[in-house]
């Protein structure tokens, strides 16, 4: 029969048992740092998105786009802080001649109602700033040279590379790196599209 006893220490056992547990913790550190070093560097496996979620996207993507048309039209409202209330435009423009960006959260229903994505997550964001002596020419050379990214975007951005270009098309690969209470690395590809408004 085996049961648990308490013995009593001697100083040296005590600072044997101190030593074994300073290399266990030592060890586990170690084994915690290898890990974090192995998963940042090896590659993510793709993710294979079902029909029901690629569809769900597709029809989001296909209802604003033709929202953004219908606002691109809309000779009243150059930016989309325009269609704000009066108040909130007013405190738009004013945090974005102080140079803040200014970012709002969208959602495109259909017919009213919010469109259920399956196994996945819509994130639909909408930004404006100014960029005071910066020609629109300026401003895209600088975004569309995504393989220089990292130059202006680090250490935030780790990594960016064309995929595919084709006159306003880029399919881009990102990786971005986030540090809160965890490290996060995110490897992302985006489509990514420009439009330019007619000058009328």
């Amino acid at each position: 029969m085996m049961g648990a006893m308490d013995f009593p220490l001697s100083n040296a056992h005590r600072g044997t048992l101190g030593l074994y547990r300073g290399f266990a913790a030592c060890s586990l550190a170690l084994l915690i740092l290898s890990l974090t070093a192995a998963s940042v560097a090896s590659e993510p496996v793709p993710v294979n998105l079902r029909r029901p979620t690629m569809d769900a996207f597709d029809r989001y993507v296909a209802l604003t786009d033709a929202q953004n048309d219908a606002e691109l039209r809309d000779a009243n409202a150059f930016l989309w802080v325009d269609a704000l209330p009066e108040a909130q435009r007013s405190e738009a423009y004013a945090a974005m001649k102080r140079g803040d960006v200014v970012i709002a959260k969208r959602e495109t229903r259909d017919s009213g109602k919010s469109i259920h994505c399956p196994g996945g997550l819509i994130h639909h964001w909408v930004g404006s700033v100014f960029i005071p002596g910066a020609t629109l020419a300026q401003t895209l050379t600088l975004v569309e040279d995504y393989d220089h990214h990292t130059q202006v975007y680090a250490p935030y951005e780790l990594r960016s590379h064309i995929l595919a270009h084709d006159e306003g098309h880029f399919k881009v690969s990102f990786r971005y790196l986030r540090k809160k209470v965890i490290t996060v690395v995110l490897d992302a590809v985006f489509d990514i599209d420009y439009h330019q408004r007619a000058p009328d």
